[in-house]
């Protein structure tokens, strides 16, 4: 198994069709359509919305954020 480790896998499947690109696409414009939208909402301080697009990141997974307005 150790010297599998940096190998390459690929995976395919004859009959399902997936649009990696598209998905990538969809998901950053759904993302940045969150944002805006927290943007401008005039309720949030400037504290909450900053803390609020984190919270978007955060929730897309894979991305670490450092932060600690503590």
């Amino acid at each position: 198994m150790e010297g599998l480790r940096n190998e390459k896998i690929e995976l395919s499947f004859q009959h399902v069709n997936i649009d990696i690109e598209k998905i990538v696409h969809d998901k950053a414009y759904e993302t940045l359509l969150k944002i805006k939208e927290l943007v401008e909402n005039d309720s949030l301080n400037d504290f909450d919305c900053i803390e609020e697009i984190i919270n978007v990141f955060d929730n897309i997974g894979g991305v670490r954020y450092r932060h600690d307005f503590g």
